[in-house]
């Protein structure tokens, strides 16, 4: 007799346990349904402000850019400068070559 009055009491436990789980799986699915909802609204607030901050970092990219551009330019155009003056001097050294060329063929050949 009082195994059996334990059984009922163990199954009227066990009832109890699941209509409590039940209801806190309910609170879960409904917490669940209204952070959803609140997140959809927050999404684009917070997807906004990163676009923002993602457009000033692009921004300042473009200005870092349009420096090292100018820069490189310059640096070209020195290049350049160094280049035609060196020319100068290769004309200058296969002149000279050439004057020792002919003087050779001319007078000691």
């Amino acid at each position: 007799m009082a195994r059996a009055l334990a059984l009922k009491k163990g199954r009227a436990l066990l009832y109890a346990c699941t209509d409590e789980h039940a209801l806190t799986g309910a609170t879960c699915v409904h917490v669940h349904r209204h952070s959803t909802h609140a997140r959809t609204h927050t999404h684009p607030c917070t997807h906004l402000h990163a676009q923002g901050e993602m457009a000033i970092r692009i921004d300042e990219n473009i200005d870092d850019t349009l420096a090292n551009v100018t820069s490189a330019q310059a640096q070209l155009l020195k290049y350049l400068n160094t280049i035609s003056s060196n020319r100068w001097l290769v004309l200058k050294v296969f002149g000279v070559l050439l004057f020792f060329l002919v003087f050779f063929i001319m007078f000691i050949a």
